[in-house]
């Protein structure tokens, strides 16, 4: 199986393919560029440089949250519509679940940037090829978090271990079968921003329904 794995969570993201158990490449956004326009360019260019075509793709995934409102929106949306486009299955895997997955096995926080000065948190334990959360997800200033537990992020926001690359793991576990992915039903995989957006809270407006729509890129056609 080759895997797509999207990671929009934070500003800067990546796409990344893998076959079985081995990244075959990653190829990261530039912030500074809109993701919707970007991002499909970024898939041309990787399948480019791999020596594949679009529909050698056998499953999209992305990172379901918590992240950058815009980010984590233009990614699950993406996947979405590369999934419908290719007819392909989309599957999905919680930002935090993710990174501890990633880290080795014992007790772990896993940390993803919030804003603010503050960070979304969760404690897990890993081991045997099982991540199991332990508590939700709180938003908090890392002063704050719990001592007892190895600290892991994908970048660096504490004192801890920084994972680096989402999208190359996302991808690998994937092709791969293996936790924290699952799949993911088109119509009712919406992003968890693990908070309101901006206009929501400014204007009380609900978006919910807004981010079931898939979105169509122009010029990318299957």
């Amino acid at each position: 199986m080759i895997a797509l794995g999207i990671d929009t969570t934070g500003r800067g993201g990546a796409v990344a393919l893998a076959r079985a158990d081995e990244v075959l490449g990653v190829q990261v956004h530039d912030p500074a560029l809109g993701y919707a326009e970007e991002l499909f360019g970024l898939l041309d260019e990787l399948l480019e440089r791999c020596a594949l075509s679009r529909q050698q793709i056998d499953a999209v995934a992305v990172l379901s949250g918590p992240g950058s409102f815009t980010g984590l929106r233009i990614g699950v949306m993406t996947a979405k519509t590369l999934a419908f486009a290719l007819d392909r299955p989309l599957l999905a895997a919680p930002t935090l679940d993710l990174i501890a997955a990633i880290s080795g096995d014992g007790h772990k926080l896993a940390l993803a940037d919030a804003g603010g000065g503050h960070v979304w948190a969760r404690e897990y334990q890993v081991g045997a090829g099982t991540v199991r959360a332990l508590g939700e997800i709180v938003r908090a200033v890392p002063d704050e978090l719990p001592s007892g537990p190895q600290r892991v992020s994908a970048a660096p926001l504490s004192l801890g271990t920084v994972i680096g690359d989402l999208a190359g793991p996302l991808a690998r576990l994937t092709a791969a079968g293996s936790e924290p992915v699952h799949k993911a039903d088109p119509l009712d995989l919406v992003p968890d921003y693990a908070s309101l957006s901006q206009a929501e809270r400014m204007h009380g407006l609900d978006l919910s329904e807004e981010l079931r729509r898939p979105i169509k890129p122009r010029g990318w056609d299957t």
